[in-house]
């Protein structure tokens, strides 16, 4: 499932600075299969870190000293990427706490042998996606695994969870 490409209508809110800034202190040698969420137009879109450094930064970030400035940018809504592609998704980042621990425990399990939450079962793409989008509003490293064609979201070591 190649993510590039997609914009979500939803509305748009931009990352607090410290969001911004963990984010931007990810080892991404690492995590190269990272999704990175961004605003976009009237939504967001999801992109493999790997895209963004290989083919968005070199397109778009001719202005910037280094791509931690264009992923801050881009993180803030402030670098215009066009795409075509639109989907909807299930709106999970409004809700309560209390709720997104709820659909947390409804939708996810965690697998500690590998410290990793994963789907239970498959999901539509607006509710797969609105969890994708909640899970790294929550501060959660989100990547795809491209042989299982999955997600899992990882919470960075030495933070403390919501």
């Amino acid at each position: 499932m190649c993510l590039a490409g997609m914009i979500l209508f939803i509305s748009c809110s931009h990352y607090s600075d410290e969001f911004i800034e963990k984010y931007l202190h990810y080892g991404w040698d690492e995590g190269g299969s990272a999704i990175i969420v961004y605003p976009q137009d009237e939504g967001f879109c999801f992109f493999e870190n790997d895209v963004i450094r290989q083919i968005l930064y070199p397109q778009y970030g001719a202005n910037y000293l280094d791509y931690q400035s264009f992923l801050r940018d881009l993180l803030n809504g402030k670098v215009e990427v066009k795409r075509d592609a639109q989907t909807k998704i299930t709106r999970f980042d409004k809700v309560s706490r209390k709720k997104k621990q709820a659909l947390i425990n409804e939708y996810l399990s965690y697998d500690e042998s590998v410290k990793v939450y994963e789907f239970k079962k498959r999901l539509n793409k607006a509710d797969e996606l609105g969890i994708v989008k909640m899970m790294f509003d929550m501060g959660y490293y989100v990547h795809w695994n491209d042989y299982a064609a999955e997600f899992f979201f990882v919470y960075p070591k030495n933070q403390k969870k919501d």
